[in-house]
């Protein structure tokens, strides 16, 4: 078969992708926000009882110390829904790359096949960071619109002269930085995810879980035992441009390794 990449093969590969998971994408930013509308409607959580339990927050007062006392980053979370949509959509094209001849004897080859699904991982991975964004943004400057002022009187009615809000809550987006590192996780995770299909054809997606546990449990103490061993002789620098370069070329090397391992893994497949 054709060792090079064909840009129509290539295109062929990724409308294949489409085409078996166009309502899935259709629907995923509707996902998203309806997953905004449980973290914020959820039973117990102050805008619950605010819009659903009046009495609750019986003065403006009331509110507006619960509304700054109140932490929400942890909508950040909202973005584990990424990986989950990921999986549903890619899983029955690499089941079949790993069971069906009939999808082997097709003329697109191993090198196309890792290339479209990384390049709609890719694409899946930013659409869902973009949603999240917007609506984060969103529901953020409503937010403000409704309760910034309400907050401000309060911490100034307290004494302070200079009222500072945390960026920890509701008037508050997630930083970009933040975000930033979810996406890498994310694009991180997903060559474990593609091999963990590829060498396991039974309880595939359990035995990738199984292996990213016990991937974080060493990686968790080694960094610990590094931190201990550590003395005034030996200095680890974290910060600066020579770590962040030798980290970026760290992940660089994982992200092409394992997805050349993956590739090598399914050519064995290739008739």
């Amino acid at each position: 078969m054709n060792k090079h990449v064909s840009g129509i093969r290539l295109v062929i590969a990724l409308k294949e992708l489409w085409i078996s998971n166009r309502i899935l994408v259709y629907s995923f930013p509707l996902i998203i926000l309806f997953c905004f509308a449980i973290y914020y409607l959820w039973p117990g959580g102050i805008f619950y009882e605010k819009w659903f339990n009046p009495k609750a927050f019986s003065t403006k007062e009331a509110w507006s110390k619960a509304l700054l006392a109140t932490y929400t980053t942890q909508r950040v979370f909202i973005l584990f829904i990424i990986p989950i949509y990921l999986v549903i959509c890619t899983k029955p094209l690499l089941d079949r790359l790993n069971k069906s001849e009939r999808t082997n004897l097709t003329p697109i080859t191993r090198l196309e096949r890792t290339l479209g699904l990384t390049l709609f991982v890719i694409g899946i991975t930013c659409l869902g960071v973009a949603c999240f964004t917007l609506y984060d943004h969103v529901i953020v400057a409503w937010f403000n619109k409704l309760y910034y002022e309400e907050a401000i009187r309060y911490l100034e009615a307290q004494g302070d002269l200079y009222p500072n809000i945390s960026r920890q809550t509701v008037l508050f987006p997630i930083q970009i930085n933040i975000l930033g590192i979810a996406f890498m996780m994310i694009l991180l995770l997903l060559p474990l995810y593609f091999l963990s299909l590829v060498f396991f054809r039974k309880n595939s997606v359990i035995l990738f879980l199984g292996l990213l546990v016990i991937i974080m449990i060493t990686l968790a103490f080694f960094l610990r035992w590094l931190f201990a061993h550590e003395t005034s002789h030996i200095s680890i620098p974290i910060q600066g441009v020579f770590p962040l370069t030798l980290t970026i070329l760290l992940l660089a090397s994982y992200w092409y390794l394992a997805m050349a391992t993956f590739y090598h893994k399914l050519k064995e497949k290739e008739i």
